[in-house]
């Protein structure tokens, strides 16, 4: 599922939960865009168990060109929460700081060589399952009318 917001954010977490929630959608992307332009990108990617959860905040430059991405994974059956920051420059994603929280309590806890879900980092805005509409243009005229856009994407 994918939601592209222009601008300001309008809507309610709530009224988002729902709309991911009546298509179970395991993976769920919303786009920012200020003045024609993308901003932000988070993508959230969910195990079909709900034993992890992966949130990844994408930001762009001014060029539209992916810049940097803040990465959350939380794991229910370790009680842990790993964060890392990667700089995104040339198609290439290098590691800056990443830190380990207990789940339950957000207290800092020694980085392990536990097992973490593997999931691709983008380091190309092309590489993403549903970058056909992140330029497609009925779809920026639609959300400029109306703030806000949901739609179903299939993996390819």
């Amino acid at each position: 599922m994918l939601s592209i917001n222009n601008g300001v954010r309008l809507e309610k977490k709530t009224v988002w939960q729902d709309e991911v929630g009546k298509i179970s959608a395991l993976r769920v992307g919303t786009l920012d865009y200020i003045n024609d332009h993308i901003t932000t990108l988070d993508v959230t990617e969910e195990s079909e168990s709900g034993d992890w959860v992966v949130y990844d905040h994408y930001s762009f430059d001014e060029d539209g060109i992916l810049s940097k991405l803040n990465r959350t994974i939380n794991i229910l059956p370790g009680d842990r929460s790993v964060k890392s920051v990667f700089v995104i420059h040339n198609n290439r994603a290098k590691k800056r700081s990443t830190v380990a929280l207990k789940l339950s309590t957000g207290k800092l806890v020694s980085l392990s060589k536990e097992w973490l879900p593997h999931i691709p980092i983008i380091t190309n805005a092309q590489a993403f399952h549903f970058s056909p509409l992140i330029d497609a243009k009925q779809f920026k005229i639609q959300i400029l009318s109306q703030g806000r856009m949901c739609i179903q994407v299939s993996h390819p």
